[in-house]
């Protein structure tokens, strides 16, 4: 009987996890395209007629991100000087791991992707390892387009500082796209 009911709990988890979800309410903020489990939006090729038709982006699906659905997952703060501010800021966010756990892209590769074309690429492993957050605020302020915004890939601060600095080139900001492979 026991085995019944965890076969119904796991074919009803498998169920959820595949499932389209709610689009968003507000201004997308973020749109994340590529090897999903789940969407809310719909697919991209190079021909479509928007800016991410100009960047050549293609993917079958995607999960679009209102401001909502970004400050609903569990935010997190991460205090660093980056970018010759002169200056600490406390930035806030969910955690990448989070935004690919709900898009249905648990154990991929983020590739984070900037207004100028600037693109990381992020393992999952250095995500779940490092924890960096898409930080959406920074001293409380929402990041701006046209500045470091709408979003910025923060990691923490580490001891080591070699590794720190190999974080520079992955701390996309006016990040606006996440490609997941």
């Amino acid at each position: 009987m026991r085995l019944f009911f965890a076969s119904l709990l796991a074919l009803g988890w498998l169920t959820a996890a595949n499932a389209d979800v709610a689009p968003p309410e507000g201004r997308v903020i973020l749109t994340v395209g590529g090897d999903l489990a789940v969407a809310n939006g719909p697919g991209a090729t190079e021909d479509d007629y928007n800016f991410l038709g100009y960047l050549d982006l293609e993917y079958e699906k995607s999960m679009l991100f209102d401001d909502a659905m970004l400050a609903a997952l569990p935010q997190h703060e991460v205090k660093a000087t980056l970018l010759d501010l002169g200056r600490e800021i406390a930035y806030t966010g969910p955690r990448l791991s989070d935004v690919l756990r709900a898009s249905g892209a648990e154990g991929k590769t983020a590739l984070p992707l900037a207004f100028d074309g600037y693109q990381a690429e992020i393992p999952w492993d250095q995500m779940v390892q490092y924890e960096p957050i898409m930080a959406t605020h920074g001293d409380g302020v929402p990041l701006e387009v046209g500045k470091l915004g709408p979003l910025m890939i923060v990691f923490p601060v580490v001891e080591d500082e070699e590794l720190y600095e190999s974080f520079e080139a992955l701390q996309v900001w006016a990040m606006f796209f996440l490609g997941v492979e």
